[in-house]
């Protein structure tokens, strides 16, 4: 801690945290990265299905994020 003009100052220690895999998002993505593979189709293709980031459908795979119902529901039609 630092003291400045009479103001206590703390200094912040926010860092990037790694969000933790969920054991249920990891078999979704899983199941997903199997049958995207098979079918011949990258994560660009998906992701542009669904309208996410490569990032973003990517973290879905890794487990880390979830699949929403709406986006369950594009893939299933696709």
């Amino acid at each position: 801690m630092k003291e400045s003009k009479g103001m206590l100052m703390v200094k912040s220690n926010k860092r990037k945290e790694k969000k933790q895999k969920n054991p249920c998002n990891c078999g979704v993505g899983k199941r997903l990265r199997t049958i995207r593979i098979e079918n011949g189709h990258t994560v660009r293709y998906i992701a542009g299905i669904l309208n996410l980031e490569e990032d973003s459908y990517r973290r879905i795979e890794y487990g880390i994020n979830s699949l929403s119902a709406d986006k369950a529901n594009i893939l299933h039609r696709k």
